[in-house]
């Protein structure tokens, strides 16, 4: 995946760039696999900048933003080392 890695930085009402946030492009964060089964098993492509996973549970958040959200929970990054 030759994805479009450059971003902008997000700026506050005076121009100035907010440090915790940036803008990418649309191929970065892209969905690559979704499944219901359990275990989860992706299998790296190896022309992957990165993967990161997002677990949907079936219980209900205790503290929901909006009624009905679930339980998620994210893993870091996960980078694999180019072979040569």
């Amino acid at each position: 995946m030759n994805a479009d890695t450059s971003s902008i930085p997000i700026s506050d009402d005076q121009g100035q760039p907010f440090h915790v946030s940036r803008i990418y492009s649309n191929e970065i964060g892209q969905v690559l696999f979704e499944t219901n089964k359990n275990p989860a098993i992706y299998h790296f492509k190896d022309d992957e900048l990165y993967v990161r996973a997002k677990i949907i549970s079936n219980r209900n958040h205790p503290n929901p933003y909006a009624e009905g959200d679930f339980e998620m929970a994210w893993t870091q990054p996960v980078v694999i080392s180019k072979r040569y």
